[in-house]
């Protein structure tokens, strides 16, 4: 099992969600994150003072995937973000030591094998 974590726009989110269920995804987790840029990205007015931020708002998507369906979900993310994409996209894979659903008390290898 390899957990894929990719922070990418937030446009682009609507796009890998709907290819999700066709794919072998264990889980998935989406946050909202703000990636430093370390230039100045946009200038907003709040109460009449000007103040500019070197954040932008992304989307984090952490994956869970069966170790056979890892390129099938990086390609799908590289392609759903390099269609209109303002800002770089970041994939990066990782092996977690153990995976435990808390509710159930098992471990993914006896859910592997309960499915």
């Amino acid at each position: 099992m390899k957990q894929i974590t990719a922070v990418v726009e937030n446009t682009t989110l609507d796009e890998i969600q709907a290819a999700l269920p066709d794919m072998p995804v264990w889980s998935t987790t989406v946050s909202t994150v703000h990636q430093y840029e370390g230039r100045d990205v946009a200038t907003h007015v709040y109460r009449g003072v000007r103040y500019t931020t070197r954040f932008t708002d992304r989307v984090r998507l952490d994956i869970q995937v069966d170790d056979n369906g890892v390129d099938e979900v990086i390609n799908w993310i590289t392609f759903a973000t390099e269609v209109g994409l303002v800002g770089p996209a970041q994939v990066s894979i990782m092996s977690p030591d153990a995976v435990l659903d808390i509710r159930a008390g098992q471990s993914a290898r006896k859910l592997a094998a309960a499915a």
